[in-house]
Formats: structure tokens, C-alpha cells, sequence
């Protein structure tokens, strides 16, 4: 694996959810971009009540489909990092998959970051 993140790929990290809302948004990008650069990373889920982060790596550099996505158990707050139109497409495959909302975001100087509130 090549630890050097091309301009293509977009970091998902996803909180506030369950394991198979997490898997469910996965399988959406799975489909909308079918190369993964970095699989879903499922630990264990935290017993205790503390936050879990689910987490992907995808590459927009070739897209697929973009179709509704399995039925959510509860928000899903999800943080996605890349270049600036890798962000965008990712944004637009997540709106096009389920209601987002906005919820912030920062930009830099080549790369952008955005919070969106899945249901």
C-alpha cells in the first residue's frame, strides 16, 4: 500500500453511529467509487458508551453509480478530507445516497475538509 495520498483520494471517517449504519454508508461509496485505497477499519465497538470512529480511505478517481443507500438506525455524522474536488464528488455521491446536511468544514490551502450529517 502507497502511504502517499494521491490528489484522488478523500479520507471518511464516520461517528456517531452504529457498526451497520457505518457499513451501510461504506457500501454507498463503495459503489459510487469502487477503487478503496484503504478498507473499512472496524474495531470493536466501545462498550462503555464512548464514541466509536469508523474510517475509509476511497479514490475518486474512478466513479461508479450513485444510488440511494440502505436505510440509516440514526444520524451519521461523517468527516471526509481531501483535495478539493475529490471532496466535492464524495459530497455530492453522499447527497445523492442520503439527506446530508452540512455541518462545517475547513479549507486549506490544497486540501478541504467538510462535516455532513447523514440520514
Amino acid at each position: 500500500m502507497n502511504d502517499q495520498q494521491r490528489p484522488t483520494h478523500v479520507s471518511v471517517q464516520l461517528t456517531d453511529c452504529a457498526r451497520q449504519d457505518a457499513d451501510a454508508v461504506f457500501s454507498a461509496l463503495g459503489t459510487a467509487f469502487p477503487t478503496v485505497v484503504e478498507p473499512s477499519a472496524h474495531g470493536p465497538e466501545a462498550a462503555d458508551g464512548r464514541p466509536t470512529v469508523w474510517s475509509t480511505t476511497v479514490d475518486v478517481e474512478r466513479a461508479g453509480e450513485i444510488t440511494a443507500g440502505a436505510s440509516l438506525s440514526g444520524p451519521v455524522v461523517a468527516d471526509i478530507s481531501g483535495g478539493y474536488q475529490a471532496v466535492e464528488q464524495v459530497r455530492r455521491a453522499l447527497k445523492g445516497c442520503y439527506h446530508a446536511e452540512e455541518e462545517g468544514g475547513a479549507s486549506g490551502d490544497q486540501e478541504k475538509e467538510l462535516r455532513l450529517r447523514l440520514t
